[in-house]
């Protein structure tokens, strides 16, 4: 797990090769076409590309991840938070590979909880998921 900040600037078109690679095969994610709009709830920063969304499944349909060529957008009923790439630093490897919900990622600005979680197999390989671009977004 990367912990010391690091002064870097990721390339957008890594950004989302990497977010695009391990995304792919989810039923849960959606991939943005070129121009689409991200989720009403989310309101994109100018200049940033939108790659796609990670819906939870039911009953969490409320929490989702917007991902963008800059940011990581971290909606739940509360609102929405933006979490640059540019400010992570690292993860906490979950202690349970089935019963967790909550990925912990820690930034410049602190730690923050991203939910990724449902009621099948899938819910959780998407989890680590999330955790895989984390963790090749700070390497």
């Amino acid at each position: 797990m990367a912990t010391d900040p690091v002064e870097r600037e990721l390339d957008p078109e890594i950004v989302a090769s990497v977010v695009r690679r391990y995304w792919r095969g989810s039923p849960h994610f959606t991939h943005a076409l070129i121009n689409a709009d991200a989720p009403a709830s989310v309101h994109v920063t100018p200049g940033e590309a939108l790659i796609g969304w990670y819906q939870n499944p039911p009953p969490l349909e409320a929490w989702l991840l917007v991902f963008t060529t800059a940011a990581i957008y971290a909606v739940d009923p509360k609102g929405t938070t933006r979490v640059g790439v540019d400010s992570l630093l690292g993860y906490e490897f979950p202690e349970s590979k089935t019963d967790t919900i909550d990925l912990r990622i820690l930034t410049t600005e602190g730690e923050r909880l991203l939910r990724v979680a449902g009621p099948d197999i899938h819910a959780r390989q998407d989890l680590f998921r999330v955790l895989m671009i984390i963790r090749q977004l700070t390497l």
